[in-house]
């Protein structure tokens, strides 16, 4: 080849850096021996946000002993995947790509890790990138949020309430406990609707999901809008009497927010309780089912009531 072209072709060593430096993956360049022989100043700064000292020289560290005793970056399980990037330096495992959170104090950041064989003379060398996919990741948690709660209230819808119940159900289980499950059904609240506008109705909508919110906050309670204005709570290892309490203190806070309708109606809920002891084998749907009777009981009753479930 003319040299005069080969130069044009390749530019010089320093260019090359220039250009690595100007990106914002983070680059590093290991041996055949796992001893990194070069990182670009993105995995620098990369270092030094997660704790690696300004003077710290990345250049002849054995990186896969680094990252294997837990040092520098958290990349989850570490030996694992200092173990994947030892097989691929050996031939025996294909280029690879793995998501990682790496959350500072402040900032929850997540990143795209790849590990590809390098093209050279001698053989194992490799390059690691790091890919900031923050963005990315916070997006699609953000249609997950949306996918699992209701739009109007911000309670959870059903898609979340198997899932939670059975795992509730578990832990009550071994802890040789008691599960609730509350059926809540608004009193009056299309007659309040008809008359006052629906603005007015989703106002009342969303004040009943922030008592619901507040009464029930406990990481074994779930609250879910389960309807239009029908929501559902599960209350994991709950004795009955504390279920009732939290019952009874919905229904007060629900008439303090007077919703008012034909100047002296207002809307007020009725709450069926399904309770089981030691729940082994109890199914999502007949606790439901008994939940959704006493509620209606508590309609026939009066309103503005618990009633609890006699038996399954």
């Amino acid at each position: 080849m003319n040299p005069a072209l080969n130069s044009a072709l390749f530019p010089p060593a320093d260019t090359f850096r220039n250009m690595l430096d100007s990106i914002e993956q983070h680059v590093c360049l290991l041996d055949g021996q796992g001893v990194i022989r070069y990182v670009n100043q993105a995995w620098v700064a990369f270092g030094q946000s997660n704790g690696v000292p300004p003077e710290f020289e990345w250049t002849g560290q054995r990186y896969l002993s680094y990252i294997g005793e837990g040092r520098g970056q958290r990349i989850g399980p570490q030996q694992a995947v200092a173990a994947r990037i030892q097989a691929l330096i050996d031939g025996q495992e294909p280029d690879f790509e793995l998501e990682y959170p790496c959350h500072s104090p402040t900032v929850k950041r997540w990143f795209l890790m790849r590990v590809s064989r390098l093209h050279h003379p001698e053989t194992g060398w490799c390059v690691i990138t790091h890919l900031n996919i923050t963005s990315r990741k916070q997006a699609e948690q953000r249609v997950e949020s949306l996918s699992r709660h209701d739009a109007l209230t911000g309670l959870y819808n059903r898609r979340s309430l198997a899932e939670f119940f059975e795992r509730e159900r578990q832990r009550t289980r071994r802890l040789n406990g008691s599960l609730s499950l509350l059926m809540i059904d608004l009193d009056h609240f299309k007659a309040f609707n008809d008359e006052a506008g629906h603005q007015e109705g989703d106002r009342c909508l969303r004040q009943v999901a922030r008592r619901i919110r507040h009464i029930f906050r406990r990481p074994s309670d779930l609250a879910v809008r389960y309807g239009g204005d029908e929501f559902l709570v599960v209350l994991g290892c709950t004795p009955l009497d504390h279920a009732l309490q939290m019952a009874n203190h919905l229904i007060q806070a629900i008439e303090r927010d007077a919703f008012v309708f034909k100047h002296t109606h207002r809307v007020t809920a009725s709450i069926g309780i399904g309770h089981v002891m030691t729940p082994v084998d109890v199914d999502l749907a007949d606790l439901l089912k008994v939940a959704d009777a006493a509620m209606y009981q508590a309609k026939a009753d009066g309103r503005g009531r618990v009633v609890v479930a006699e038996n399954l």
